[in-house]
């Protein structure tokens, strides 16, 4: 059986598009005044209809907005459509002041666009949503605040136990930089980062230990180089020094940071800090570090430090026992092993045992 269209009362042929009042409530859009469940109305009208339609619900007045946009294109009113358009989100603004929802957690009223969204909330809560926070639901801008300052606090909290467990583990901390670089050396770290030849990280020293952490944003990419302060080779352990890179002096086209064509010359020496120590797994490792800074005293200052650690824990390890005289030196010692091998009668040991006394 045909359908005929509300709108034109033209037959709606087999397989063209028409829309009944399930589409008008699916859109949250109020039917026409007279329109039914047993009428239809054809793709050409649909647009019109809707557009001049009440929104019931905050999302129709986007989809409104978007068919004014689609058939503007297409007709040649357009200021009907531009007259609806700014209609629409006068409208909009006063529906969303009128129904806006309430806080999840105050229960204060917020405009229906206010808040935040479950999204902001699980990045910005320490302890992610809240039991019962939906897709739909929303926080207003105090509690949203409050959140961001709890989490702040929570990550302060850890920051200072992960400082607490690190003196406990490590002891007292000497000296630390957040501007250190390891330039390879541990078998079972490569150097070399994404922009240099160089992992970045954060360098400790302390009274037993000397640590290197990598950075990174992820907890499952870091990781770190625990040194053993005892455990250093001291004759190995020094200061290297390495030629920097050269640059060129001068007018003309520009090299990089430094000038342009011109004299080359060399921008001095670097210096790393190399530290060879035996491993938990009593492998041989020399890590070499670096320490960046302005003036290029931060890595004496470093080394110095290091040095006198080194020094300091040399010194307190305790003495070698003194060695007793071996049965070599004993002469009785002597004879008695003699008489064990046969070299010597009993006689004779007797004899030389009395000579002894």
């Amino acid at each position: 059986m045909s359908k005929t269209c509300w709108k034109c009362n033209q037959t709606i042929g087999f397989g063209k598009k028409n829309f009944s009042i399930k589409d008008f409530n699916s859109k949250k859009l109020e039917c026409p005044s007279g329109f039914t469940k047993n009428d239809n109305i054809c793709g050409e009208c649909y647009p019109r209809v809707a557009i001049h339609s009440e929104p019931t619900h905050v999302d129709a007045f986007d989809y409104i907005l978007k068919l004014i946009d689609s058939q503007k294109k297409k007709d040649d009113t357009k200021y009907e459509f531009l007259t609806r358009a700014s209609e629409l989100r006068k409208e909009k603004l006063k529906f969303e002041k009128e129904t806006g929802v309430t806080c999840f957690l105050c229960q204060k009223k917020i405009g229906m666009l206010g808040g935040w969204d479950v999204a902001w909330v699980v990045d910005h809560s320490h302890s992610g949503a809240p039991e019962g926070f939906g897709l739909k639901s929303r926080v207003c801008l105090d509690c949203g605040n409050k959140m961001k300052d709890e989490k702040k606090k929570h990550e302060k909290q850890n920051r200072q136990e992960e400082k607490n467990n690190l003196f406990n583990e490590l002891g007292t901390i000497i000296k630390k930089t957040p501007s250190a670089q390891y330039y390879g050396g541990h078998n079972a770290y490569l150097a070399g980062g994404t922009f240099g030849d160089a992992q970045n990280g954060e360098l400790i020293l302390t009274e037993k230990y000397l640590v290197f952490t990598k950075n990174a944003m992820r907890e499952s990419k870091k990781w770190k180089i625990v040194i053993p302060l005892d455990k250093v080779i001291v004759g190995d352990w020094k200061i290297d020094e390495k030629t920097r890179r050269k640059s060129m002096a001068g007018g003309g086209v520009g090299f990089g940071f430094f000038g342009g064509a011109g004299t080359i010359h060399d921008t001095g020496k670097s210096h790393d800090i190399v530290v060879p120590y035996v491993d938990e797994n009593g492998m041989d490792q020399a890590p070499r570090f670096g320490v960046s800074s302005i003036t290029g005293n931060a890595i004496r200052e470093w080394a110095k430090l290091i040095y006198d650690t080194l020094v300091k824990i040399q010194k307190e390890k305790p003495s070698e026992p003194t060695e007793t005289k071996t049965s070599e030196e004993d002469p009785l010692k002597v004879l008695k092993l003699r008489l064990v091998k046969g070299e010597i009668t009993k006689e004779e040991f007797n004899e030389l045992k009395e000579l002894l006394d």
